[in-house]
């Protein structure tokens, strides 16, 4: 686990958080610093009594949605994400496994507690749509002789109406997130480990991804057919030039596979080669000009 923590004055600026008592903040940045690499923390009593805060202050930043505190005591940072970006190859999971199942990234890589979002958003769906089937039964009423017949007519549901994907700007961002980040705890030789892990570097550097960068590391992987170690090379070369955008990693990919570059020893040894071309002395090619000419000789 990391030594160092961080607080976001998006989340510790808030008026959300400054309407809280000063206890209440002091143990959420008691509980921030102590969290885990994925923001549990399995001891929330125990720190609570250290810092001298009550239960009231714990129960306080339950109702204000900064913690969320599961059956088994265990409580764990929303923000964590928001908060925390730590280095691949300093992270280590958290041991409270059954509690991360019960949780999902919502906007803005919050912590969100039960139905994933997509599944949620299809549920609204369906729901749309049954309740357009049911406006489109209609009752016509014809004057056969004298008798009135009344007939049931099922009609198209009218697709025209205000849906969803129209009344709910998220949605689209939604269904990315979901998308990308509600990939199983697979493997990491696994299709969706290796999107995920590199979703996790590309942070590290970059902060948060949008959907849009997230669907661009979808292509280089899954369309363009880079591989996993030589997208991580090329942002590990856009870090030291200090260019790390999207744009400058793909000219990267493009031009190292335009030379034949393809793998990550490939990329390896023309490095190898550019740093020796570098060290090896220039052999001049010209005549051989004498030392002793007159061009060398000073006046008395």
């Amino acid at each position: 686990m990391a030594n160092k923590r961080m607080f976001s004055l998006d989340v510790v600026d808030s008026d959300r958080f400054m309407e809280m008592g000063v206890s209440a903040r002091e143990l959420y940045f008691q509980l921030g610093m102590r969290g885990d690499d994925d923001g549990f923390v399995g001891n929330p009593k125990r720190i609570m009594r250290s810092v001298g805060a009550s239960e009231d202050d714990l129960k306080i930043l339950q109702a204000k949605e900064f913690i969320y505190e599961f059956e088994s005591g265990v409580i764990v940072i929303l923000d964590w994400r928001l908060n925390n970006n730590l280095r691949n190859d300093r992270y280590k999971p958290t041991i409270y496994t059954e509690e991360r199942k019960q949780l999902r990234f919502g906007t803005n890589r919050r912590y969100l507690i039960g139905i994933p979002v997509v599944n949620q958003i299809e549920t609204d769906i369906q729901s749309q749509t049954t309740k357009n089937q049911a406006e489109s039964t209609v009752y016509q009423t014809e004057t056969n002789g004298n008798r009135n017949i009344t007939k049931h007519i099922i009609t198209e549901p009218n697709i025209t109406q205000p849906n969803l994907v129209s009344s709910n700007s998220n949605y689209i961002n939604n269904i990315k997130e979901a998308e990308f980040l509600e990939i199983s705890d697979s493997d990491s030789d696994s299709t969706g480990g290796i999107l995920k892990e590199l979703i996790n570097i590309f942070e590290q550097e970059m902060g948060f991804l949008s959907p849009t960068s997230m669907e661009e590391l979808r292509r280089w992987l899954f369309e363009d057919n880079y591989s996993a170690e030589v997208i991580k090379l090329a942002l590990k070369e856009a870090v030291l030039n200090r260019k790390v955008t999207l744009n400058y990693i793909k000219a990267i990919l493009r031009n190292w596979r335009n030379d034949g570059i393809t793998s990550a020893q490939a990329v390896q040894k023309n490095k190898e080669e550019r740093e020796a071309s570098k060290t090896t002395p220039r052999v001049w090619n010209g005549p051989d000009i004498p030392l002793d000419g007159p061009w060398n000789r000073t006046e008395g």
